[in-house]
Order: C-alpha cells, then sequence, then structure tokens
C-alpha cells in the first residue's frame, strides 16, 4: 500500500495526503444535553476521588517559591528544577496565583483539563455511543481517575495525547498540510513541555506524518517544525542557562543510577504485573488499542501503535514507577484512538456497543475498587507497602487530602492533613536551618522558603542526585545516594569540607553552576563538565538487589 501511495504522488498531488486513514470522520457535534450530563459525571466523580499526592507538593514548593520572587527553585541557595513537568508547573503557578489556594488551584487545572480531555475524545468516535463507552472505560480505570486529579501533570498530559491524536486523524487536503503540521507540531512540542518522555509516545505517529507529507514545500515543513517545537526549544533554552542542564533535576537521581538492565527489566514487569493485580482494566485496554493500530492497513494506525509499544518498552526499561498504574494513563487514552477507528464500531454498532458495555458493567460490579465504588470513608484505603516498592500512592493519601477532608479542614491547620505536613510546620517553627528526610514533599511545602530541605534520593538536590547510588534500597524513584558524611557542614558554613577528592571536585562544579552568576565564564565551564560526567557507578560495596524496604 505504501509503494502504490508513493507512486501516486508522483503523477501529481494527492487530493488527501496517503497518511490519512481512510476512515468515517467524526461529526463536529454541538454541546447538547447527552453532553453535559457525561461532563458532570465525570466532575462528579472526579471530585469523590480527588487528592493531593506527596509528589506534586515537591512542585508545588517551587511554585511557592517562584511567587515569592525567589525564580522557580527548590532550596534558597541553589537553583534547581525539581519538577519534571515545566508546563504543568507554569499552569498551576498562574492558577495558585490567581486563587491563593494551592489545593484549589491543583484541584481547579486539573478539574479543567479532566473534562477537556473527556471533550477532546468526543472526536475520536463516529458515534455518541462509542464515546460514551470510552468515556465509561476511563472512569472504570484506576489509574485514570487516581492521577488525573491528584495535583500530578497526568490530566495536562492526557489532553495534550488526546489533542495530538485528535489532529493526526483530521483529514488535510493539499494547500492544508502546512497548516496541520503547524499544528500537529505544537502539540507534540507542548506534550515535551509537559513531559520528556512522553516523547516515546508520541514522536513515531508524528515523524511519520512528517515523512508521508515530505513532498510539501520544505520551507513551510521547517517553518511548521520550529515553531511547533518552540515552546519545548524555548524551556530546554532557559534550563540550559538558569539550572545549567537540559533536563530536569529528578531525571538525573532517578534515571542515571548505573544499574544493570536487567535489573531494571525485572522491575519493570514488576510494574506490569502489579497494574494487572491492581488494576485489571488499564493494561488490557492499552493492548487492545495496541492491536487495533497495529491490525489497520493504513501507517498512520500503525504508528500510532508502534508509539503505544515504545511508550510500553521504555515503561519497562526504566523499571516503572513507584506509583502504582501512573505510567500507563497517557497510553490507556492513546490506545483509544485506534479502537476508535475499529470498522466494527461502525459496521456492527449495536452489537458491539452492547457486548462492550455488557463487559464494563460487569467488570464494575465484580470489581470492589474501581473509582465509582470507592467511598469516603472505606477502611481499605488504609496502604500497604508491598515488597516491589510499588504503592498505591491514593490509598496511602487519600484521606487526608481529599475534597472533604479540605472541606471540613479548620482554618490555620496544613493542609493534607497528614504527619509529614505536622513535620514541616514544626520545623518551620525551629530555628534549624537544613534537614536531610527522606520524604519531602508535605514536608518541604510546610517548611519555611529560606530553609534547605534535602532528600537521600536526590530528587531535589543536584549534587546529591550526581552521587553513587546505594544497592540496599533499588525502589522506583527512592533509590538511596551515598552522601558524603562533611555534605551538610559544607552547606552551613558555606566553603566545600568534603574529603573525598572526587566528590569535593563534583561539589565544587555543582556550586558553580547552580549558585554562580548566570553568565560567568567559569559557570558555563562547570556546566560543560557537569553535562559530559559519566553517568555514577554503584557505590562500592553494594549489589543490585531486589526492593528492600526500610
Amino acid at each position: 500500500m505504501a509503494g502504490s501511495a508513493l507512486r501516486f504522488r508522483r503523477r501529481g498531488p494527492p487530493a488527501s495526503p496517503p497518511a490519512t486513514p481512510a476512515r468515517p470522520v467524526a461529526p463536529r457535534r454541538a454541546f447538547n444535553p447527552l453532553a453535559a450530563g457525561v461532563l458532570l459525571a465525570v466532575a462528579a466523580l472526579s471530585l469523590k476521588n480527588a487528592w493531593a499526592a506527596d509528589d506534586a507538593y515537591i512542585t508545588f514548593r517551587s511554585v511557592e517559591q517562584l511567587l515569592a520572587g525567589h525564580g522557580p527553585r527548590w532550596n534558597p541557595h541553589e537553583r534547581a528544577q525539581v519538577f519534571t513537568h515545566p508546563l504543568w508547573f507554569l499552569l498551576v503557578s498562574v492558577a495558585r496565583a490567581l486563587l491563593r489556594d494551592m489545593y484549589l488551584a491543583a484541584l481547579a487545572t486539573s478539574l479543567a483539563f479532566v473534562l477537556a480531555t473527556v471533550w477532546r475524545l468526543r472526536r475520536f468516535f463516529v458515534t455518541e455511543a462509542a464515546w460514551l463507552l470510552a468515556v465509561g472505560a476511563l472512569l472504570s480505570s484506576k489509574a485514570f481517575v487516581d492521577y488525573t486529579v491528584s495535583g500530578l501533570e497526568s490530566p495536562l498530559s492526557t489532553f495534550l495525547v488526546a489533542t495530538f491524536l485528535t489532529l493526526l486523524g483530521s483529514p488535510a487536503e493539499a494547500a492544508d498540510v502546512p497548516r496541520k503540521a503547524t499544528r500537529l507540531t505544537l502539540a507534540f512540542g507542548l506534550a515535551l513541555t509537559c513531559r520528556h518522555d512522553l516523547a516515546t509516545l508520541l514522536a513515531a505517529p508524528w515523524a511519520w506524518w512528517m515523512f508521508c507529507h515530505r513532498e510539501a514545500p520544505r520551507a513551510a515543513l521547517l517553518r511548521a517544525t520550529i515553531v511547533g517545537l518552540s515552546p519545548f526549544l524555548a524551556w530546554t533554552l532557559f534550563s540550559v542557562v538558569y539550572y545549567g542542564f537540559p533536563f530536569p533535576n529528578t531525571a538525573y537521581a532517578k534515571l542515571a543510577h548505573g544499574l544493570p538492565h536487567g535489573v531494571m527489566w525485572a522491575q519493570g514487569i514488576r510494574y506490569f504485573r502489579d497494574s494487572l493485580q491492581l488494576d485489571p482494566l488499564t493494561l488490557p485496554v492499552v493492548c487492545a488499542g495496541l492491536v487495533a493500530g497495529a491490525s489497520r492497513r493504513d501507517a498512520v494506525g500503525r504508528s500510532v501503535a508502534a508509539g503505544i509499544a515504545c511508550n510500553l518498552l521504555y515503561v519497562l526499561y526504566i523499571g516503572g514507577d513507584f506509583m502504582s498504574g501512573r505510567f500507563f494513563t497517557a497510553a490507556l487514552v492513546a490506545s483509544l484512538w485506534p479502537i476508535g477507528q475499529l470498522r466494527l464500531l461502525a459496521a456492527r454498532a449495536k452489537v458491539a456497543g452492547a457486548s462492550a458495555a455488557a463487559l464494563l458493567v460487569g467488570y464494575n460490579l465484580a470489581n470492589p475498587n474501581v473509582p465509582c465504588r470507592r467511598s469516603f470513608s472505606d477502611a481499605s484505603t488504609i496502604a500497604i507497602l508491598p515488597s516491589s516498592g510499588i504503592a498505591d500512592e491514593f490509598r496511602w493519601y487519600y484521606h487526608g487530602s481529599s475534597v472533604l477532608a479540605w472541606a471540613r479542614a479548620a482554618p490555620g491547620e496544613p493542609f493534607p492533613q497528614h504527619p509529614f505536613s505536622s513535620f514541616g510546620r514544626r520545623f518551620a517553627g525551629s530555628e534549624m536551618g537544613l534537614t536531610i528526610t527522606p520524604n519531602i514533599g508535605y514536608f518541604a511545602y510546610f517548611a519555611r522558603l529560606d530553609q534547605i530541605v534535602i532528600d537521600d534520593f536526590g530528587i531535589a538536590d543536584p549534587f546529591v542526585a550526581r552521587l553513587p547510588i546505594v544497592g540496599r534500597s533499588l525502589r522506583p524513584g527512592h533509590m538511596i545516594h551515598e552522601i558524603p558524611s562533611r555534605y551538610s557542614a559544607s552547606l552551613r558554613s558555606g566553603r566545600n569540607e568534603i574529603t573525598d577528592p572526587a566528590q569535593r571536585a563534583l561539589y565544587d562544579d555543582v556550586q558553580l553552576a547552580t549558585r554562580a552568576s548566570l553568565f560567568s565564564p567559569e559557570r558555563w565551564r562547570a556546566i560543560l563538565r557537569l553535562n559530559l560526567r559519566p553517568r555514577p557507578a554503584l557505590a562500592e560495596g553494594s549489589s543490585p538487589a531486589p526492593p528492600a524496604l526500610h
């Protein structure tokens, strides 16, 4: 088929690009009572299950630093990007400035993008019934509901994925190719600005679409690429100039660990298995979308399937995450696009729709952990951390950070209601200027902005992130780094008191990169050395092992 398309293209410009799937196009439906009812149901279920993750408050401390005039940093003494999602950070910063309440700002921003995602999905399907089934599947997915209103960037990620795929599947005449290329690349660039790893999901369909339209004027395609990627390129340039590094500090802390690939693949398998146990719907739907896309005759459908496959392989490769199911939400939304193009849905709409609806209802009746059946007072939300190190974060933090808990919170009390919040408030009232603690979200948010908070996972500290990890704990995202004994003393005194020569030199370079004047020559030489530095190996005496929880 690809060969015939290329031969046809040589005879003259086609009326419709060959990369556009031959399928019925979903009509632009007006807002109607049915759509209003669906959005109200989505909003109600989202608010019922809304919570605030401890990791979200890592971003929120940087928001407070920015609004206090200190810049987008974590600690007062250095420039460090502790958030993985720059675009989400900027949006919640604006919402926080307008609403003056961090929890409310995150809740409102998350809910807006959840509803926008559901509305955007309407364009995936030819019939309203198919759209309703897709929404039902999303609302039955623990991963989707848990993380779309959690203070994390998931709702923005899923919205950008849905927007990209809507643009990808829309028909374009030859004259409209440059404009569509700009829009498609802009959606791709914004997704990268939200999370770098969304490239694993969207790069394949984007690259294939651009390749299939390579006979359009090259200057127009180049201009579309530059304009579309400009938000991502602008942030990367800012990140290098301001922070000294192109990637967030979390990437260096979590991914540059030096562990054998086999260890991480094994942990990735545990992550998939955990999702199937706690959330039996999400991965099967993702796999169904993968098969539906791969079985299509058009190249666009296969490129979407390739993107889903690359994303799943990436999750396996990095060992998954410590948050159960979190890294499957974007792939779940992407999988609905090829499912929506199945001819079966159009040819046998009633039979397919009735079968899918029956399966969905049966799943919700048989599974007590689906989002629609969880209650505010459910005692089962008390969580136990399994040996895999993969946590059901919703169950850990929901009770103290739900909308009901927020509405009932007394004025002046730290919210979310959690011991970490109380510890942070207590630290803020002390005369201590520095502490090292493993859990830095709630804790650091309620600490003073002029206090230094460091974690031995290296998430918030660019020096610690580049130190070797200790093999006794290999929990994803929680790998303990070997902190020198004189590091705290160095921070307190302002002098480099580290004794190990290699670590001493590393600390000097990190100091220059994160504290020196932005355009000093010494700083840029240090930045070059740090970015060309090989990743650290395991600490001496450590051996890779399954997660050991302490």
